[in-house]
């Protein structure tokens, strides 16, 4: 049957994203014939065979011309596209990624589109083409729309429409395929997702039927269909007041009969058996639905029932509820969000409200209920810190000081490490039970996943902790689980952390999330956490991992805030280069974490204005290989990451000279110009550092030994004064600043 899709005289790409070795491979072609011919050479040895759904611009043949390229970097984008000339409705068997469907779900896809066929036509749509794509179904409508922002909005509420109306646990429409220039199954060719076998096998996609007379879809039914889409009216997520309007009660409570609840674009549908406003609206033609908002809606799709929303399926129901009168006539509705009868002051009287204990999961560490930050510098050792405490209660092992602790499940996101190579060889290496422990690593939508956040999908992670009775839920870091939301801005960061307190009181689960440090070292310990000061302020509990400055694989855990408990005992690790980590046995004591965090800000700065002295002395004489420089570096102490830091502060120059194997990279100092074939110094800055002047008491310049080495750091000057008036030329003011008053402190 021939595919109805390629229009004469239009040119498409043809196209296979996944072809092993060969990468992406692409072709535009002008002619169908050709299109099938390069088709065949690859069905069946790849995952599947795709085409454009539109036609693209015709200049695009110049790509490759009735022919296909392998590993094409460059394919059709959504403005190639000259007018959308079909819409895409993709049925999908509910199933894990890269498997065929069974037969079952194959013939559950077939069925569901036969479904979505008779209800849009009873809409006044036409008939479409039906097909087979192999593992599941489609249905592809004739439209005749310009390719711009609007037909995009309006085909991507047309489906999510038809999602709404017709997703469930078995069958998904993927609403995802509303861009214009959007590739599906070449009709004819195999569908291989995974390997073929006797449940799960490949099939060949088809053409089903193709009507006689393809008739375009009319703007204005394409219009009235958008329209049915459920909108969710408050613009702004609500003040949280620690729970949602609960929509299951309400429905048991008034006896109203559903046939299904089903997640919806974050929220969830409960598709009723009846119509509240008309009982002859059958069978899920009608919903109630909660956004990911909380906030309510109703819908029925007969044009009889547009009328009504939540507030008047509320009023059916309960007409004598407590009513809000709006606000006085001089206080302005919140962000202009028109208030409703549903909005009242949630008032609770202290004295129904019995005093409890604060309950830890360790004691004056991380509480239970609550929201428990820890902190510190990338690279200390936080995330295997926290790794090592839950490992700990997957087992009921005793915690690190000692105390008991009740085995419990935990719950991690993780960002930043891998699941495989990571995550699991430290629980393994910790002696944790990785049967009691969970990754959340997505949220499935629509039946694809998606990246979990915060701002989203809390009601996910709520159903989590609940199924697994979690006693710990570990965020690592907790930046990376915001969403959209403005990490810097307070308002922004309190209305997604104040919810994750909620979730954490009302399921009675400890959550720990991990944070790091931000590089304002002036700012006071409380405030160096990354982010807005909203992070700090929602834990009731911060603590701080540091670097001893006394030794590096020494760390502290210090608490940095405890607004439910005095302050615990201070507590040191250390991690070996095997990835060991040791608690010490015995408490430190108490470490001021102002002085903890200024000793090591100083460390480093020592560090820095030593290793750019050293640099700048190497580099007196003219430029040196970049080799030489690193070897040398290593020699004396000082570390690469240091080294380019000095560099940088330096502005060295560089350049490459001679080619391939034998070219090589070369180092010099900023105010160091060619004059001819010899090398010659600009004027210097009055600011030196005289021979007799240390930078610290691990360092050394200027001696008149050039062969001297202190303890840990050999800084060559071959005699001679440094002048690091360059060092400071492109630094900024605060780090002039604070570097000079290293040097000062030296002398």
């Amino acid at each position: 049957m021939a595919n109805p899709l390629l229009l004469l005289d239009r040119v498409y790409e043809l196209r296979v994203p996944k072809a092993g070795r060969q990468g992406t491979v692409s072709g535009y072609f002008d002619d169908s014939g050709l299109l099938h011919e390069a088709a065949n050479e690859l069905d069946g040895k790849v995952p599947s065979v795709y085409v454009t759904m539109n036609s693209v611009n015709p200049a695009l043949l110049a790509r490759a011309k009735n022919r296909l390229r392998y590993h094409a970097k460059t394919t059709t984008g959504d403005a190639d596209i000259l007018k959308r000339e079909w819409i895409l409705i993709d049925c999908d068997a509910v199933r894990p990624a890269d498997i065929s469907s069974t037969d079952d779900e194959h013939q559950a896809a077939l069925d569901r589109t036969q479904s979505i066929m008779t209800w849009l036509s009873s809409q006044g749509w036409p008939e479409p083409v039906r097909a087979d794509s192999g593992n599941g179904a489609h249905l592809l409508y004739r439209v005749d729309l310009p390719n711009d922002q609007a037909s995009l909005h309006q085909v991507k509420a047309v489906l999510e429409v038809l999602a709404f109306r017709f997703n469930d646990t078995v069958v998904t429409i993927d609403t995802s395929v509303s861009n214009a220039a959007r590739i599906t199954k070449l009709y004819g060719t195999m569908a291989c997702k995974g390997d073929s076998t006797e449940d799960r096998p490949h099939r060949r996609s088809q053409i089903l039927h193709t009507p006689a007379n393809l008739i375009h879809v009319p703007v204005e039914k394409l219009t009235e269909l958008a329209k049915l889409r459920p909108v969710d009216t408050r613009s702004l997520p609500p003040p949280f007041n620690g729970a949602r309007f609960d929509v299951r009660d309400f429905i048991q409570r008034h006896a109203i009969s559903t046939i299904r609840e089903k997640p919806w674009n974050g929220g969830t549908v409960h598709e009723l058996e009846a119509c509240p406003f008309n009982p002859e609206h059958g069978p899920g033609e009608s919903s109630i639905i909660q956004f990911s908002s909380g906030t309510l809606g109703f819908k029925c799709f007969h044009n009889s029932c547009q009328q009504y929303h939540w507030k008047d399926l509320r009023d059916r129901f309960e007409p004598d509820r407590p009513r809000y009168a709006g606000p006085a006539a001089h206080v302005r509705p919140h962000h202009g969000v028109p208030p409703s009868d549903e909005d009242a002051p949630v008032l609770t009287q202290l004295s129904t409200i019995p005093p409890e204990l604060v309950r830890f999961l360790w004691s004056k560490r991380i509480a239970k209920g609550k929201l428990t930050n820890l902190i510190g510098d990338p690279g200390l050792g936080k995330t295997m810190a926290a790794l090592d405490i839950a490992a700990r209660i997957s087992t009921g092992a005793a915690l690190p000081d000692g105390l008991p602790v009740e085995a419990g499940n935990v719950i991690i996101l993780s960002a930043e490490d891998g699941a495989a190579d990571t995550i699991r060889p430290r629980i393994d290496r910790f002696h944790g039970d990785p049967s009691r422990i969970y990754l959340l690593q997505a949220v499935k939508q629509q039946g694809k996943d998606r990246p979990f956040n915060l701002a989203d999908d809390l009601h996910h992670l709520e159903q989590a902790v609940r199924q697994t009775q979690a006693a710990l839920v570990l965020i690592d870091p907790l930046s990376a689980y915001l969403g959209k939301t403005d990490s810097f801005t307070d308002a922004e960061v309190r209305g997604v952390l104040g919810p994750v307190s909620a979730l954490a009181e009302r399921c009675d689960v400890a959550i720990l999330g991990i944070m790091h440090l931000n590089k304002n070292s002036s700012s006071r310990a409380l405030y160096r956490a990354s982010g807005s000061i909203a992070f700090v302020a929602a834990a009731r509990i911060v603590l701080l991992v540091a670097r001893d400055p006394e030794d590096e694989n020494r760390r502290f855990l210090t608490p940095l805030k405890t607004n439910i408990c005095s302050p615990p005992p201070t507590l040191a690790f250390s991690i070996d280069g095997s990835g060991l980590l040791t608690w010490e046995a015995t408490p430190v004591g108490h470490v001021d974490p102002e002085t903890l965090l200024n000793q090591v800000d100083k460390q480093e700065r020592r560090t820095k204005v030593d290793a750019m002295a050293w640099l700048r002395g190497f580099l007196d004489e003219g430029e040196q290989p970049a080799s030489e420089v690193y070897a040398e570096a290593k020699k004396g102490g000082i570390s690469e990451r240091t080294l380019e830091r000095a560099k940088l502060n330096l502005m060295v120059k560089q350049r490459r000279v001679g080619f391939g194997a034998d070219g090589r990279w070369l180092w010099s100092l900023p105010h160091t110009t060619p004059v001819g074939d010899q090398w010659s110094q600009t004027p210097s800055n009055p600011l030196i550092i005289p021979k007799d002047a240390h930078t610290s008491p691990t360092a050394q310049l200027a001696t008149n030994d050039p062969h001297h080495t202190s303890p840990n750091t050999a800084l060559a000057t071959n005699g001679r004064s440094l002048d690091i008036s360059t060092t400071y030329a492109h630094t900024s003011p605060i780090d002039r600043q604070l570097d000079i008053e290293e040097v000062d402190l030296a002398r």
